[in-house]
């Protein structure tokens, strides 16, 4: 049984990935900030690690990184036999590399320093590089954009929408992306790919905040002045 080391496994991502590799017949490494201080085997498939524990990944020969990229670069340069490595990154780090706001453009450009690491790491190492830039990723409420967004609907029956909110959209749900991780991890050949993750639809922020509205009975969207 092959075995896939997932980082980040507690998050949204991790949520819908661990379940599929599960049914995909793959046995998994779940690396979490939360796991017990010992590993954990909570089925004949998976196991419980807390990232640190188990550095060189041992019997696995493909990373999931659904956490920090500098996190699944060590752990690649740690280990060897490592066929495949999927990494999910983010598209701001490309629509917001020159953002005016400093704070912002050095984020990007940190992600940016890891991302170029995680290669170089996967090319010294010979293992194949999927990374996946996702859109704005939501699924099961821990979000901070359309779950917080609902949320708040929910809570005031209201969501605030201020000026024309033209801005373009494509949320992506993200047991879509753990249905290509998974897809990814199945494939025979080794794949070195650089691609956007974008969901179905292109909405305007203010169609999408509209859409969230529409969910919920008795919550709309309000327009504010800018």
């Amino acid at each position: 049984m092959r075995r896939i080391a997932v980082t980040g496994a507690s998050s949204q991502l991790g949520v819908f990935l661990l379940p599929r590799l599960q049914a995909a017949g793959f046995g998994v490494d779940a690396y979490g900030r939360g796991a017990p201080s010992s590993p954990v085997e909570i089925s004949p498939q998976v196991r419980w690690l807390r990232p640190g524990m188990d550095s060189s990944l041992s019997g696995a020969d493909a990373v999931v990184s659904c956490g920090p990229l500098s996190l699944a670069a060590a752990m690649v340069s740690n280990s060897a036999g490592l066929r495949q490595v999927l990494a999910f990154s983010t598209t701001s780090v490309l629509s917001k590399a020159n953002s005016p706001n400093r704070s912002e453009s050095g984020q990007m450009a940190a992600i940016q320093a890891d991302e170029d690491r995680l290669k170089s790491v996967c090319g010294n190492r010979g293992a194949g590089l999927l990374l996946l830039r996702p859109t704005l990723i939501y699924g099961c409420g821990l979000d901070r954009n359309i779950s917080l967004l609902a949320r708040i609907g929910k809570r005031t029956g209201f969501i605030p929408v201020a000026g024309k909110a033209s801005g373009l959209r494509q949320p992506v749900h993200a047991d879509d992306l753990a249905a290509r991780a998974v897809g990814a991890l199945g494939a025979n050949d080794k794949i070195d790919i650089e691609s956007p993750a974008c969901g179905g639809s292109t909405l305007s922020y203010r169609a999408m905040v509209t859409e969230i509205a529409a969910c919920f009975s008795g919550v709309r969207a309000v327009s504010l002045p800018p």
